[in-house]
């Protein structure tokens, strides 16, 4: 791709660099090679400026932003695809609109934007038979298979990996095929079944590779496959994935591979290095904008010292572990930090964990929805209202259907009132 894109530039005039370069700095960006795809995004920048969001070569943006979001440089990548959503929405444009928004999807992943994420993919699923762009439906669907694992909705988040694979096959998308794989690995995970999770997880570690994706930050599977293959007692093949873990982390990957690095360390300390590894993996994960990873990382802290018989010393991370989970209705994560904390003889104040079935599993968009139907509108008034397509009022009104356990407008609306 990268020589393909430079061949490209070769044939071009200078003032019409910009696409190839982007496509060379994706390509790089991918590989760890970070320096020189900022100066080629930073190189196109000027014609990014003047680029009309809805017009021909709208895409070169979203691909732009793509890149940003790897690179890490998340506020850049935000600015350009609210750039592209408001303009596609003023103009009423569905194509344009599709692929902004699926983009967001890794990008609000790593902010921690999971109900956000979750509205805009389902939004993009719901223009489907509007837009021809498969990999916006398909990369949507990764997203919202992805929110429902580490929330614990196993068939959805199946439904949805099923359909992002099932339309990434179709065309061609091994590294879409690389993120619902990752999502279902991390769905097993959770669930505390490391074997299926090293199996999709190797699936998604394989695709990646495959195309020459070295950088761990891309795609961020080979830690949590370190994880798996240590739980299923696979330590060999564990040590040699966290060996290029290691590697690719120190040649050029960005906080993210470097976080990723950390914890795989953490996971396969000696007792006796635990202090030093643990504060490392801290420190680290908390430089990143995402409160999961950081979760994640205090869940393995303490898992690493109640096994090294240091009970008490285990119970604060393994307490804000579960309480961050909590927050962020990980579901399955809570409970596993809460059985570890249970383990140490310790508690959190906080009594239950969330469980679905209520309005606080609805999207915001999906709230929207709601409140006009119960107020007696039809699904073409609230499409006109929230400036919205009747098809994706549908889509949206469906998925609260189906999370408030009712199967009709009567039924919403008394489920609406009695739950406040």
């Amino acid at each position: 791709m990268a020589e393909l894109a430079r061949d490209a530039a070769a044939l071009l005039p200078p003032d019409a660099q910009a696409v190839p370069g982007i496509m060379e700095a994706l390509a790089l960006t991918a590989t760890g090679r970070h320096d020189r795809a900022r100066e080629l995004l930073r190189a196109a920048k000027p014609v990014l400026d003047h680029l009309d969001p809805c017009g021909e070569g709208h895409e070169i943006l979203s691909i732009t932003a793509f890149g940003l979001t790897w690179l890490e440089e998340l506020d850049d990548a935000d600015a350009l695809l609210w750039r592209c959503v408001t303009a596609a929405r003023e103009a009423g444009a569905v194509g344009p609109l599709a692929l902004p928004l699926a983009t967001r999807g890794p990008l609000d992943l790593r902010l921690g934007a999971w109900d956000r994420a979750l509205e805009h993919a389902e939004e993009v699923i719901g223009l489907a038979d509007a837009t021809d762009s498969g990999f916006a439906v398909a990369l949507a669907c990764a997203t919202a298979a992805w929110v429902h694992a580490v929330r614990g909705d196993e068939e959805l988040a199946r439904t949805y990996a099923e359909r992002s694979a099932a339309v990434g096959a179709r065309h061609d998308l091994g590294q879409v095929d690389a993120y619902s794989s990752s999502a279902l690995g991390l769905l097993h995970l959770s669930a505390g079944r490391p074997t299926d999770a090293a199996t999709h997880l190797e699936r998604s570690h394989r695709r990646s590779a495959n195309q020459g994706t070295t950088d761990p930050g891309f795609v961020a599977t080979a830690p949590d496959l370190v994880e798996a293959l240590l739980a299923d007692g696979r330590t060999d093949r564990a040590e040699r994935v966290a060996a290029l873990v290691e590697l690719a982390a120190r040649d050029g990957g960005g906080p993210w591979a470097l976080a990723g690095a950390a914890r795989v360390r953490l996971l396969l300390a000696d007792d006796a290095d635990l202090d030093a590894t643990a504060a490392d993996a801290l420190q680290t994960a908390e430089r990143l904008p995402s409160p999961f990873d950081v979760a994640r990382t205090r869940l393995v802290v303490g898992e690493r010292l109640r096994r090294a018989r240091r009970r008490s010393d285990a119970r604060a991370p393994l307490a804000q572990a579960a309480e961050a989970f909590q927050g962020m209705r990980a579901v399955p994560w809570e409970r596993r930090a809460r059985a570890e904390l249970d383990a140490c003889g310790g508690r959190l104040q906080d009594a239950g964990t969330h469980e679905p079935g209520g309005a606080a599993d609805l999207t915001a968009r999906e709230r929207d929805v709601c409140e006009l139907v119960v107020e007696g509108r039809t699904n073409r008034e609230v499409a006109a209202a929230l400036h919205l397509s009747p098809r994706t009022v549908e889509h949206h009104l469906r998925q609260a259907y189906r999370k408030l356990g009712v199967r009709s407008r009567t039924a919403l609306a008394a489920r609406w009132r009695a739950d406040g």
